[in-house]
């Protein structure tokens, strides 16, 4: 008997917020009073982005030798470095 009990307990302790919240809604969508039923006050038009606060204007920046716009990582369309050769042996003389 007292497992059923905490079930029936833990199931309404579930359930009561439920229930609550939609005894707080009005019931048939109707509006508050004195509103027109429309969408409200609009919201106010976005401000325009300010004007960066002083400091130190910087230099121009020079462009960059090669650009990446696209997948390719830039370690691959840099050219190959040439190897350098390998040495030659050092001769040994021959004994005729």
């Amino acid at each position: 008997m007292l497992p059923l009990l905490g079930l029936v307990l833990v199931i309404v302790v579930a359930m009561l917020p439920v229930l609550l919240a939609r005894r707080q809604e009005p019931p048939g969508g109707r509006p508050d009073s004195g509103s027109g039923g429309g969408p409200g006050k609009e919201p106010p038009p976005p401000t325009p982005p300010k004007a960066p606060s002083g400091g130190v204007p910087l230099d121009h920046a020079e462009q960059s030798a090669m650009r990446v716009r696209d997948h390719q990582r830039l370690f691959d369309r840099l050219p190959r470095r040439l190897r350098r050769p390998a040495r030659e042996p050092d001769r040994v003389p021959e004994r005729h």
